[in-house]
Parts: structure tokens; C-alpha cells; sequence
């Protein structure tokens, strides 16, 4: 779709096996200029994309489950060469990245929620990969504000860069 665009810069972001296809194309796409994952996947291919990745990951996830293969993706993020920002998310299923969220989901994954409302968890999802993008856009230049104190940060202070 970069392509057919003719985009010139380019974030990618997808969710559980979306956000895996989101740093393949991100890792393959001289126009790519960002990538955040939501509660990715990985089949097993997403370690060497993330080692080769040219700019920061920004990616949010929920606790290991099944539902999100026993949070995997984390082993890919630690192994790229950059900066990976990986917040969990309070109290998120995997389900919680769905919008609108599947209620068959939530009865396989479990609902989460102990501490938060479904709709506290969305906004913070929300407000989160906005801050994500934008920093990765340069349309801000802190997200200090969103990426302390939602969550278990691995990355402090966070600046765009």
C-alpha cells in the first residue's frame, strides 16, 4: 500500500499478527520511518526484522497469555540493534487492543480488568499509540506525558527521536 501511494514516510503498526506483518514491511521498506506494535505476535521471523530495523521500536503489550503466544514478541524487541520502548499496558488482555473489542475474545482470553474499566484500558491504549506516532512523525517532541506512569516502562525518560 506504501508503494501504491508513492508514501515517502512511512510508520507501521499493526496488532498481534498484524503488528509481526507491520515490522516485516517496516524492516523491508526504504520509505519506513517508524513502527509501533500492539501486542504482537511472532512466528518466528520477527527477531531478524527487528535487528535490522534502521529507527526505534515503540510497541505496547498486555501480560503473557495464550491468547498473545505467551507475549513472544518481547524476545523480538530485545533483540533489535535500536531503542525499543515496550510498555505493558495495566490490566490489558490481548482483546483490549480490538476495537471495538470481541466479546468471543474476551471469553478466551480473559477480560483483565481488575484495576481498570474496559474503557480506561482502550483510551490508555489509545492516547498511547498516538503519542507513539506522533513522536515517530516529529509532530512532538516529548511523550514523556503518555509514556511514564500508564503503565510498566522499560525506557525513561522517553523522547522522540
Amino acid at each position: 500500500m506504501a508503494r501504491h501511494l508513492n508514501a515517502k514516510r512511512v510508520i507501521y503498526a499493526g496488532f498481534s499478527a498484524g503488528g509481526l506483518s507491520a515490522l516485516l514491511a517496516a524492516a523491508s521498506d526504504p520509505a519506513a520511518i517508524g513502527y509501533l506494535g500492539l501486542d504482537t505476535v511472532d512466528d518466528g521471523s520477527g527477531a531478524k526484522a527487528a535487528a535490522n530495523l534502521p529507527f526505534g521500536i515503540w510497541a505496547l503489550v498486555s501480560s503473557p497469555s495464550a491468547c498473545n503466544a505467551k507475549g513472544n514478541a518481547l524476545q523480538v524487541y530485545a533483540a533489535a540493534k535500536v531503542p525499543a520502548r515496550v510498555m505493558l499496558v495495566t490490566d490489558a488482555s490481548h482483546c483490549h487492543f480490538e476495537f471495538p473489542m470481541d466479546r468471543m475474545c474476551a471469553l478466551l482470553c480473559g477480560k483483565g480488568e481488575q484495576r481498570n474499566s474496559r474503557q480506561e484500558i482502550q483510551s490508555s491504549i489509545l492516547g498511547l499509540a498516538t503519542a507513539s506516532v506522533l513522536c515517530q512523525a516529529g509532530m512532538a517532541t516529548d511523550a514523556r506525558s503518555w509514556w511514564s506512569g500508564h503503565g510498566e516502562v522499560s525506557a525513561t525518560p522517553v523522547k522522540c527521536d
